[in-house]
């Protein structure tokens, strides 16, 4: 059975309709059109109001966005329907007009900071966004903050009031601005400095900083206008600057600065002396930094006695400062605003005053004086001393205003005086008193009670009578001779008996002074003899030799003579003696003066010229040497027992060669050459005359020969001899 085949034909779809279309940008569109079920695709058309712009869009979708459009362009829209059948009707048109173009080459500049009211009016950064309606191409935006990051949108209006896309542009404030005025007030007292400085719009704190030209940097911190600073280090000169800071944001440009100048540093290491010569009081110490000037202050222990001086240098001097004064030493740094504390140094003292009202007595039969003196200020330490006419000085040392000066001579007149120290300086000598030992005898015996009176007799062999009365024990009898054996008495009184004589005793003085002194000088030798006469009752005698320098040789003899080794050459010595007893030893002899020998010449130098034949000698003075001679000599000696003639010299002080010739009467000639000083030569026969000559040969130089000397057998003779000797 055959089943009929039938043939539909499918119908075109039906037409859909733009149902929205709107513009999105100034180059595009989107558009939105309904749904038909027969649709298989939707065909779009676009196409511009002068067709000068037509685009096709085949599409299953509902919507579609078209780009690549014209600002500002009123644009016709129409959708096809299409299935396999076709494509069905068009739409009706909607028309869609583009976006007015937005604006290009956006900028933003930051133009100033706000002032106090603006800040209260400032938009919180929650707030909706700011929209400015311009009809110009820039706008003042008044309501930003610092440290804060915008997107600004920028969009164009159609006549129709219909904003474009809008231009992003995002954009950071800049930082805070930098503090306008910085001001600084420094205490010199407290060493800290008082910061202060002018609000800036947006810091909500501050933080000063102040910086050392050492690189000390240190800082405090406000939310105000000012800061305090301590803790500064001495002598620096600060730069501070101010940082506004708001949350994390900082202003770090310093444009705006301050600076001072801290208080000068302490001195270090005063050192203050007197100075021994004068009434000065030196103080040196090193400088500070940031000191300008310095003023040292003394303060003494007598009646609150203050002294000072400046300077811009590092010591200074203190003028008209008196003896014997303890001080107080103060130093202190200043600049042009400040002072530095006062340092306290070491205590300094002043040159000891001069000792005054020195007295000197003698010790009755004693060797020695007891000197006494005042003295005003403070002294530690005192030196008496008593010279002879010879300048020979004997002392005490004490820290007491009395000492005794021991190992005096008898019956000799000394000058005393008195000097002060304080172991740095010594205070010029006292005023000199002028005292003479005695040669005295001190007489003591034993007595009693009842006795008023004591008198004592001293007689010598001439039946001279010396004598001394006392109501004490002892006595003293005075201006005895010298070299004499006494006989000493006592006798007591007590008014009623009969004066009754001691048993005697015997004693003797002091020697008399040696006399008749020589020093004798051997030429050569280092040392004198020196003889004198005996005094009467020397038993032994002591000979001193003073140079100029004060160095002294002595020799003692038991006779009247004696050697004294040791003296230096060309010197000048002054000799004396002086004799002793069991007792005492007399003054000094006058003094002999003796120039010991001469010291040879050093240094001794030759120099020939050759073309004068002549030799010049030099060399260095001997002292206390007149005159000078000089002299050269060959010796030659021919022994006939064994015909050889020898020859010898002084050598000179130069290397040199010497060529000896001896020519017979036959012309026989012998010749040597040597270096040394001697030269001998063999085979000469006894009883022949020669002619003897000698060159001198250096390295440069050949002399002329010598005249020529004859030789017979067994003579010798003198020819030159090269010595040096001083007168």
């Amino acid at each position: 059975m055959l089943i009929p085949f039938y043939t539909f034909a499918t119908p075109v779809p039906d037409t859909s309709q733009i149902i929205d279309g709107k513009a999105l940008s100034s180059t595009s569109i989107v558009v939105k059109w309904s749904e038909v079920p027969s649709a298989e695709q939707y065909l779009l058309q676009v196409r511009s109001e002068d067709k000068s712009q037509i685009f096709n869009l085949t599409i299953t979708e509902l919507s579609t966005v078209v780009g690549n459009l014209t600002p500002s362009t009123n644009y016709d829209c129409f959708v096809y329907t299409i299935n396999h059948a076709g494509m069905g009707s068009r739409s009706k048109v909607r028309t869609v007009t583009t976006l007015t173009q937005p604006p290009v080459g956006v900028t933003v500049t930051q133009t100033r900071p706000r002032n106090s009211e603006e800040v209260q009016n400032i938009d919180e950064p929650n707030n909706e966004p700011t929209v400015y309606k311009v009809s110009d191409t820039s706008v003042d935006l008044d309501t930003i903050l610092p440290c804060s990051t915008y997107t600004i949108s920028v969009s164009s209006f159609s006549w129709f009031l219909m904003p474009s896309e809008p231009t992003l542009y995002t954009y950071t404030t800049n930082k805070l601005t930098p503090v306008p005025a910085v001001s600084v007030d420094y205490s010199c007292a407290s060493q800290s400095v008082m910061v202060r400085w002018t609000a800036v719009f947006g810091a909500d704190s501050y933080k000063a900083t102040a910086m050392g030209q050492d690189g000390t940097l240190l800082t405090c911190t406000s939310q105000g206008t000012k800061c305090h600073i301590s803790g500064l280090s001495c002598g620096q000169t600060f730069m501070v600057h101010v940082t506004p800071m708001s949350e994390n944001c900082k202003n770090m440009i310093n444009t705006t600065w301050a600076t001072f100048q801290t208080a000068p540093c302490i001195p270090q290491n005063l050192q203050t002396s007197a100075d021994c010569n004068s009434n000065l009081l030196v103080s040196k110490w090193d400088l500070a930094e940031g000191a300008l000037r310095y003023t040292v202050e003394a303060f003494g222990n007598k009646g609150h006695s203050h002294y000072n001086c400046s300077t811009h240098s590092d010591s200074c001097v203190i003028e008209s400062i008196p003896c014997g004064e303890y001080l107080t030493i103060f130093i202190t740094a200043f600049d042009d605003e400040c002072a530095s504390p006062r340092r306290l140094g070491p205590v300094a003292e002043t040159v000891p005053c001069t000792p005054h009202n020195v007295t000197a007595v003698k010790e009755c039969g004693a060797d020695s004086i007891t000197v006494t003196w005042a003295v005003s200020g403070s002294t530690l330490f005192y030196v008496a001393m008593a010279m002879d006419s010879s300048g020979i000085v004997h002392s005490c040392n004490t820290m007491d205003l009395t000492c005794t000066i021991a190992g005096l001579k008898c019956s000799t007149s000394y000058t005393t005086y008195v000097i002060g120290s304080n172991f740095k300086c010594n205070s010029t000598q006292s005023e000199a008193v002028t005292t003479e030992t005695a040669n005295e005898a001190l007489i003591s015996w034993h007595g009693q009670p009842e006795i008023n009176s004591y008198t004592v007799t001293i007689v010598d062999k001439y039946d001279r009578l010396l004598s001394c009365s006392s109501t004490e024990t002892t006595c003293g009898v005075p201006t005895l001779k010298c070299g004499q054996l006494y006989t000493v008495t006592v006798f007591h009184h007590d008014s009623i008996c009969p004066i009754m004589p001691s048993q005697p005793i015997y004693m003797e003085s002091a020697p008399c002074v040696p006399t008749n002194v020589v020093a004798r000088t051997n030429c050569g030798q280092s040392f004198v003899e020196v003889s004198w006469q005996a005094s009467r009752g020397g038993l032994h005698y002591e000979a001193a030799a003073t140079h100029q320098d004060g160095h002294q040789l002595s020799c003692a003899s038991n006779a009247t003579s004696c050697r004294m080794e040791g003296l230096m050459c060309s010197q000048v010595y002054h000799i004396a003696v002086s004799a002793g007893n069991d007792n005492c030893f007399s003054n000094e002899s006058a003094k002999v003066l003796v120039l010991t020998a001469l010291c040879p010449p050093s240094q001794l130098n030759v120099s020939v010229n050759c073309t004068s034949n002549i030799a010049t000698l030099s060399w260095n003075s001997s002292p206390n040497a007149v005159s000078y001679t000089s002299k050269a000599n060959i010796v030659k000696v021919l022994d006939c027992s064994t015909n050889m003639l020898t020859i010898s010299w002084v050598p000179g002080i130069m290397p040199i060669n010497y060529s000896v010739s001896i020519l017979a009467g036959d012309g026989t000639e012998l010749k040597c050459i040597t270096e040394t000083s001697t030269c001998t030569m063999a085979n000469l026969e006894c009883g022949t005359q020669y002619d003897l000559t000698v060159t001198a040969v250096t390295g440069t130089c050949e002399g002329p020969r010598s005249l020529p000397e004859t030789i017979n057998s067994g003579s010798k003779v003198l020819v030159f001899l090269l010595m040096s000797k001083a007168l």
